[in-house]
């Protein structure tokens, strides 16, 4: 894709026709615009989060789901991506299932579904075979228990404020061989944000109301993070949704 048709998909008033006057356009719109825009949004959404709070998995676990039939315990868990595995872009949900043993500690842990990178699987593996199971997950007295672990480098509701262009890029290359997929990767940010502009209304993400152009804005967001690795994702989303 051009770097003219990028422009103009963007929404411009003018057709950008080679790489320094893109990057002079967006610096100028930048140096303006991108260190209030992450700031005054996150302000602006405030109660969002506190209502979403009660919705998503905290920072590290949620409440325990107890499956009485079959004995299980099972609980969700939150995880950001090692710094060694950051590089790589590799991140996913996965789920792990082992037993109970007498000492009240996670036994014969293995994968039940993978994340698609051996990395993850190997890093949640480790993190919680033969771990201590808590009291919370013992009530019901279970014999055997289900992780539902997702590594991701959001955290929690932080709504991607410390989230850079270097990594969505890496994120977004990686789960697009992985999957073998062109279509975007609806993560918990990728909610977070359009539910801002569709159930709340923020403003600055009005566009989100718009299904088509919210994607077409993450696209676009993804290739200024190419030219711009340094900046913040959802900062140089909001400048490109609303231009």
């Amino acid at each position: 894709m051009s770097l003219g048709h990028f422009d103009q998909a963007a929404g411009a008033t003018g057709i950008v026709r080679d790489r320094l006057s893109l990057a002079a356009a967006l610096q100028i719109t930048f140096a303006r615009r991108m260190k209030n825009a992450t700031m005054h949004f996150c302000v602006s959404i405030s109660i969002f989060a506190s209502v979403l709070a009660t919705l998503l998995a905290g920072p590290t676990q949620a409440q325990p789901v107890i499956v009485e039939e079959a004995k299980w315990a099972s609980t969700e868990i939150s995880l950001l991506v090692p710094d060694e595995i950051k590089p790589t872009g590799e991140h996913g949900t996965i789920v792990l299932e082992g037993e109970v043993t007498d000492e009240k500690r996670i036994g014969n842990l293995e994968v039940a579904q993978s994340s698609r990178s051996s990395a993850i699987d190997q890093f949640a593996l480790q993190r919680f075979a033969n771990a201590r199971v808590s009291p919370t997950l013992l009530e019901h007295n279970p014999a055997r228990i289900r992780l539902t672990v997702a590594v991701y480098n959001i955290k929690g509701l932080d709504f991607g404020s410390d989230y850079s262009c270097r990594q969505a890029v890496l994120d977004a290359d990686w789960y697009a061989k992985a999957f073998n997929t062109t279509e975007i990767e609806k993560s918990s940010l990728y909610y977070l944000l359009r539910g801002g502009g569709t159930i709340f209304g923020n403003k600055k993400l009005a566009f989100a109301k718009d299904d088509e152009k919210f994607d077409l804005v993450w696209r676009h967001t993804l290739m200024a993070c190419r030219e711009f690795p340094d900046e913040k994702f959802v900062g140089v989303l909001l400048v490109l949704g609303n231009r």
